[in-house]
Formats: structure tokens, C-alpha cells, sequence
């Protein structure tokens, strides 16, 4: 069955108008090109917004986000090695998330003199898996008290 929805408004989008067959949008569009369709129902939705349908399955749209655009650290054996790649992020602000010290060989959490080794100009910030831990190099701390005060 093909259904028409007319007289919507959809962000970010001229058309006022679409078709659902099959619970699938087969093709948007302004009203008048989609009535000219083949349909067998027509829905006036009176100006309502249409958004597409959401999934939601709990991830917290805006750090999975986050988390992608920063390094994963999940998969290092060494702190050298983690220290080694991330050398090479040119960015002015170094940011990774999921490390956990039973993963490295050393067995030991990071430490700022870890993080020194990486960028001495810039701030580099790396927190532990579960996020309760973040370890910064000593440049992240002189940003901090230089724009909030000693602690």
C-alpha cells in the first residue's frame, strides 16, 4: 500500500510531502508532484514536523559522536607504543578515551609524564575506559591554572 503524507514540514527541507509504502519513504517531495503519483491513501499531516523514526538503543547520540572523533586507545600493548602514534596527532588539542592499565605490558595507569612525551606545546588529554580517570600533561594543567586559577 502506497500512502501519501501531505502539508508536513520537514527540517532542514523545502518538501512538504511524501510517500510510505511498505513502511519504507519511497519519495519525498512537494505535494503537488506527489499526489501526481500513484498512491492508494492520502494523509494530511496539517502543517505537523516529520522527523525520521529513531532506534533508539541507548548510545547517547552526541558522545558516540564525541568518541569518534577521538583516538581510541583501547588496542595499545605498550604505553610506548600509545605514546609513539599519538606523536604523530597534529591537532591542537589531543584527546583519546579507552585505556585501562590491565591492558598495557607495564600494568600501570598513565601518568602525566606518560602524556609529556607526547606534546610539551599542546594539551593532551586521554581518559581511562570507563571515563572516571582522565590523565593530562603538564601543558592541559598550566592552561587550567592560567584561565581558572590554582586549584
Amino acid at each position: 500500500m502506497k500512502t501519501a503524507y501531505i502539508h508536513c514540514r520537514i527540517p532542514f527541507s523545502t518538501y512538504n510531502a511524501f510517500i510510505v509504502e511498505h513502511g519504507r519513504f519511497t519519495h519525498v517531495g512537494h505535494a503537488q508532484s506527489i499526489l501526481n503519483q500513484p498512491i492508494d491513501q492520502v494523509v494530511d499531516l496539517e502543517d505537523h514536523v516529520v522527523l525520521p523514526g529513531f532506534n533508539d538503543a541507548h548510545m547517547h547520540l552526541l558522545g558516540l559522536g564525541y568518541m569518534l572523533s577521538i583516538h581510541p586507545l583501547h588496542g595499545f600493548k605498550t604505553i610506548p607504543e600509545l605514546i609513539e602514534t599519538l606523536k604523530e596527532d597534529t591537532r591542537p588539542l589531543i584527546e583519546g578515551r579507552g585505556f585501562t592499565e590491565s591492558q598495557f605490558e607495564e600494568r600501570r595507569v598513565l601518568t602525566k609524564d606518560d602524556l609529556n612525551q607526547i606534546a610539551e606545546d599542546r594539551p593532551v588529554l586521554l581518559y581511562r575506559v570507563c571515563g572516571h580517570l582522565l590523565v593530562v600533561n603538564d601543558y592541559a594543567i598550566k592552561k587550567v591554572i592560567e584561565t581558572k586559577g590554582e586549584p
